[in-house]
């Protein structure tokens, strides 16, 4: 049977229906607010109320030729919270049944069930304290469930690989799927082909990690923010057994990432599929104390609210999305990440270091440091430190171990800023000499606006032809280059794009 779309919906011009939304086009910057944790269904719920369209979740469901399967949307509460409710039907009804608030006197029928296993709720995907312990999707690795329920990952792979969606979403889709088959192989010492997906396979979780690779596609932030994760407390059932909160495959996933976690409220908040969505598209994480979110100085543009499925006793069961711009007459370029590669040697030439150093930057580092240090036994050394990007930390590594000698190196990830930059040409002694600009956002308050730099090449070479020294030359050259600034005579070369520059920051 075709695919279908069996769509219920109370506003629809709340929802995002509307062709004509500038989300995609307009890259702006996401906050994640996991106060009540992040599962699949709210985080798409969320996404819905910033102006992702329906359509697009409509065209994964169908994309994915999925058998008598359709996506409801409604309007709810969470302890007064209004929000959104995404769900993922079969046949017209919940895959994991109704909500409590639809339908009163089931609450204990359902807990019955999901403990029994017989509700798919992936990851305790639709979580909430009314649930006691739901099966989850970390662990749902039930014999039962595999005759009936069952996917390999492989199988789970070619169906997204062979979806009629653009390009860049089945591979970030595709990607994410492997993620946590990885985790679930590691987790039970198998390999990925013998990974066999139960709860976490299951229709429900498919559209919720294919939707999530289509709505940050359509919404296209440049950045993502998350504040600290509230993971839950407690314990969680399984068909393995009773595990603590965070399940070990959400706990797996979020490793390295950075994050700041707080352990309130009863249940398990961050499913593994939440997990998944915040490790693969959070570019940094701020916060840390609980109860604050983090949330950077924006020019909000759109909040919504993604809704789980029951009530929770101590807190709206909601994840809030904020959607905007940093608040910024000239926004500083958020570069999400760099990586500080770092040995001390004490047992080569500078000579040696310095070749080291310049075969790093041709290699492509972004800068390379050397820095004199005293080492064990009072000898002197040198620190190397080289700035570089995440794809490049193991080439450049071994870059650096091969040419200096070292038996090993550090390395850290970092954020960083940039200035918005831009260049100017200045006439000096009829000679064209550059000047790197970059712009203050505005709330810093400095004077001037501006930072000037004239290039040094160009500053050499015309203090070597004229016979002025190297300091006038840049002392004059920036002096023009000033007041041509304050002039309004800004004619220079656009903006340089992220990634174009080689220096450090």
């Amino acid at each position: 049977m075709r695919a279908q779309s069996m769509i219920q919906r109370s506003r629809t011009e709340t929802i995002g229906d509307d062709p004509e939304t500038e989300s995609s086009s307009e890259r702006g910057h996401l906050h994640f607010d996991c106060a009540a944790g992040i599962a699949g269904d709210m985080f798409l719920g969320a996404c819905l109320e910033v102006g992702l369209p329906l359509r697009v979740l409509e065209g994964v469901v169908e994309a994915l030729e999925l058998e008598d399967v359709g996506v409801d949307v409604r309007r709810s509460r969470r302890g007064g919270i209004a929000g959104t409710r995404f769900r993922v039907l079969r046949a017209g009804e919940p895959i994991d049944g109704p909500d409590p608030d639809e339908e009163q006197g089931l609450a204990a029928g359902n807990d019955s069930a999901a403990a029994a296993g017989h509700l798919i709720a992936p990851g305790g995907e639709h979580h909430g304290a009314g649930d006691r312990s739901p099966p989850s999707s970390s662990q749902g690795h039930s014999h039962a469930r595999q005759a009936s329920h069952g996917h390999d990952y492989r199988q789970l792979a070619r169906q997204i690989d062979r979806c009629r969606l653009d390009a860049a979403v089945r591979e970030r889709a595709s990607s994410m799927l492997r993620r946590l088959a990885e985790v679930e192989a590691r987790m039970h010492d198998v390999t990925l082909d013998a990974v066999h997906f139960h709860e976490v396979g299951a229709v429900d979780s498919l559209v919720d990690i294919v939707g999530a690779a289509a709505a940050m596609h359509h919404l296209a932030p440049a950045t993502v923010s998350c504040g600290p994760l509230v993971l839950g407390s407690g314990s969680v059932r399984t068909a393995h057994g009773v595990l603590p909160v965070p399940s070990p495959a959400a706990a797996e996933l979020l490793r390295g990432t950075g994050c700041a976690t707080v352990i309130a409220s009863s249940g398990e908040l961050v499913t593994p599929t939440g997990a998944l969505i915040v490790s693969e598209f959070v570019t940094h994480f701020v916060g840390g104390a609980p109860g604050d979110a983090g949330l950077a100085p924006l020019r909000i543009d759109a909040v919504g609210y993604g809704l789980g499925r029951r009530e929770l006793a101590d807190r709206p069961n909601a994840f809030r999305l904020t959607l905007g711009r940093r608040a910024t007459a000239a926004p500083m370029d958020v570069r999400p990440e760099v990586c500080v590669i770092e040995c001390q040697v004490d047992d080569v030439s500078a000579e040696i270091v310095a070749h080291a150093a310049q075969r790093m930057l041709v290699a492509g580092a972004l800068d390379v440091l050397c820095s004199a240090v005293q080492m064990k036994k009072g000898r002197p050394g040198t620190l190397v430190q080289v700035l570089c990007r995440p794809a490049d930390l193991d080439r450049l590594a071994g870059v650096l171990l091969l040419e200096t000698g070292s038996f090993g190196c550090r390395f850290q990830r970092l954020q960083r800023f940039e200035l918005e930059r831009t260049s100017l040409s200045v006439r000096w002694r009829q000679r064209d000499i550059a000047v790197k600009l970059g712009r203050l956002p505005e709330e810093a308050g400095a004077s001037p606006r501006w930072i000037v730099s004239p290039e040094y090449e160009d500053c050499s070479a015309a203090a070597l032809a004229t016979g002025v020294a190297v300091r006038e030359v840049f002392d004059e050259v920036r002096s023009l280059a000033l007041r041509e600034l304050a002039s309004g005579g800004l004619h220079g070369s656009p903006p340089a794009a992220p990634g174009d520059d080689q220096e450090g920051g």
